[in-house]
């Protein structure tokens, strides 16, 4: 996977949720402060075994927030959701997130839908903003 600078949001002590595209098509997402290193080690294979492994196609999506545990707790949220309503978010589709949302009882689960409120960030990029109320789990890298 090459990325060009240009194609990075700046990330040395940035907090962030980043989501790649594997080789075979799974998706990966992960956490980090400082990104760009990330993007190195998981383009050089040194990140971890899944994408030494199977290495990343592509740069999808990031989330950008103001603390590390912030992150990790979406990261947490975002790993307990089914493939499909992660291909929805990483395709912006709030519809079709809405809908994957629902309590399998049939009854809504909007609540647990994450706001895609774009906001502009420090470099006037539009990011999306989401809520965090997820407790973080135990990291296994």
């Amino acid at each position: 996977m090459a990325l060009s600078k240009g194609q990075r949001p700046a990330s040395k002590g940035t907090h962030v949720v980043y989501f790649l595209r594997l080789r075979s098509g799974a998706l990966y997402i992960g956490a980090s402060e400082d990104l760009e290193q990330r993007m190195d080690d998981h383009a050089s294979g040194q990140a971890c075994r899944t994408t030494q492994l199977d290495p990343p196609a592509a740069f999808l999506r990031v989330e950008v927030f103001s603390t590390f545990s912030e992150a990790r707790t979406r990261e947490a949220q975002l790993k307990r959701w089914s493939r499909a309503k992660k291909e929805a978010l990483v395709r912006g589709d709030a519809e079709r997130l809405r809908m994957l949302s629902r309590s399998r009882d049939g009854r809504s689960a909007v609540s647990s839908v994450p706001s895609l409120t774009p906001v502009a960030g420090d470099d006037g990029a539009e990011r999306t903003e989401f809520p965090h109320d997820v407790p973080p789990r135990p990291r296994c890298d």
